[in-house]
């Protein structure tokens, strides 16, 4: 026995590391070189929507939630943005919406600098999905569009029914209150909302 364990199950562990590690560096090797080709190759002219370079951002002296971080989006890409609890997705999200002032590095959206480009026309462009959806509980799906909708020109506006319909959202619960619905029918009215 070594640290409480048998040895057959340090065997184990060490087979099974032998046999992921190899597959772990081809898959970051791919994983790399499929990036590489899709930026050098954006969508629709090139227009990167989201440009962020070296972006830094600190809580006080002591707490540096953001050091260096690096990442495009073109138009039409599809991105997750992963990491572990602590570092940094929903503070990068409130630096790229705004709601954070006082980072470091550069920043743009739809081709134009996050510092000087904020205005009300601007910001309209801009859409954001967090974990948990915030929607009034006691309205329906389509209620809660309406009201968000109200926020926004009219120009801006698409047609609720139809949209929540090209997210797969069950008809049955298009007039019932959102308490009432899953998780994931929540996230697709957020969708729709963002």
């Amino acid at each position: 026995m070594f640290l409480g364990m048998e040895w057959y199950w340090w065997l184990l562990i060490v087979v099974a590391l032998v046999i992921c590690i190899p597959f772990k560096v081809k898959f970051m090797k791919w994983w790399s070189n499929g990036n590489r080709r899709r930026r050098t190759r954006p969508e629709n002219g090139g227009m990167k929507m989201i440009e962020v370079k070296n972006l830094t951002f600190s809580y006080g002296k002591d707490k540096q939630a953001l050091h260096g971080l690096n990442f495009s989006v073109a138009d039409g890409e599809i991105f997750g943005f992963l990491g572990p609890n602590g570092s940094g997705k929903s503070t990068t999200q409130k630096i790229l919406t705004s709601i954070l002032k006082g980072h470091g590095g550069e920043v743009s959206l739809f081709g134009k600098d996050l510092r000087t480009a904020q205005t009300q026309e601007f910001f309209q462009q801009i859409g954001v999905l967090f974990e948990f959806p915030y929607l009034y509980a006691n309205l329906s799906a389509v209620d809660n569009l309406n009201y968000f909708a109200s926020f926004y020109p009219k120009e801006q506006l698409r047609d609720v029914k139809e949209l929540l319909e090209e997210l797969e959202f069950k008809k049955d619960f298009l007039n019932k209150p959102v308490s009432s619905y899953s998780k994931g029918m929540r996230q697709r009215v957020s969708m729709a909302r963002a």
